[in-house]
């Protein structure tokens, strides 16, 4: 199966993108999936749209009941439930179960790396 991820971020620099090629478990590869990129790319966003959509956006951390903690969340252009209402398959929320789990909202920057040499 092909997959196709695109991904902003926070600096609104533009679109990342990765078409990754999942191969399915064979008795070659012990049964584990893997996963082969087969193109990515950035796609920069124009400096006067940068500027619109960065201020349109209010930063601030939100706090919660237990003052110890707090709730981080980061800004996302476009929808996944409208992509998937085209009946394409759509996983989304990566960015935030990232950032749940401690991490900084970038699961997928290994693959870009791992495809240009990178470890």
């Amino acid at each position: 199966m092909r997959v196709l991820g695109l991904m902003s971020g926070t600096s609104v620099d533009g679109i990342d993108a990765a078409l990754v090629h999942f191969i399915p478990n064979t008795g070659e590869s012990g049964g584990v999936l893997q996963l082969r990129v087969e193109h990515h790319d950035v796609f920069p966003c124009p400096d006067d749209l940068r500027s619109r959509l960065l201020a349109a956006v209010t930063p601030a951390q939100v706090g919660v009941a237990e003052p110890d903690r707090h709730v981080s969340g980061t800004p996302q252009i476009g929808e996944p439930a409208w992509i998937a209402a085209t009946g394409i398959p759509v996983v989304s929320n990566l960015r935030d179960a990232d950032i749940a789990d401690g991490e900084q909202g970038a699961p997928l920057v290994f693959v870009a790396a791992e495809a240009q040499g990178c470890r």
